[in-house]
């Protein structure tokens, strides 16, 4: 069989089981870092994490793609902590969520990083990334569209 690349390693694609295919573990929205106001209890947070993960493992859940792309605070260390404390495989995924108005001036440098990401991984956690997110859709908050 062929291996998948989780936070924790490669695994056989046979032991993956049923798989939820786009969470998110943790956002961390731009800026929070300099908001002085923000406290993150990361042990809090993962232990939270990681009751909600063993809930679904208890429903026969094996693996998660966390889909958070790097704009949006991807935590790999985090998805490491918490995969190891419940036993669940988690995928990371890498990409970028941006409004369509600024995706032409920024599309060379997403290309450059997914194309790193894909080939060497990222924090130190190495080739792990088998789940790409692309995301553009933008809606205008004061439009009458749905």
């Amino acid at each position: 069989m062929s291996k998948v690349n989780t936070v924790l390693g490669p695994v056989d694609s046979s032991a993956l089981g049923r798989t939820r295919m786009h969470e998110h573990l943790i956002i961390k929205y731009p800026g929070t870092d300099q908001d002085p106001l923000v406290e993150f209890d990361k042990e809090g947070t993962a232990k939270a994490v990681t009751e909600q993960l063993l809930a679904l493992k208890a429903k026969g859940v094996s693996t998660v793609v966390d889909a958070t792309p790097i704009t949006l605070g991807r935590y790999v260390e985090f998805m490491a902590t918490v995969a190891e404390a419940s036993g669940m495989n988690i995928i990371a995924a890498t990409g970028f969520y941006t409004r369509r108005q600024d995706k032409q001036a920024r599309l060379r440098p997403e290309v450059d990083i997914l194309q790193r990401e894909a080939t060497h991984g990222d924090q130190g956690f190495g080739d792990m990334w088998h789940a790409g997110k692309g995301g553009d859709k933008y809606r205008d908050p004061t439009s009458s569209d749905t």
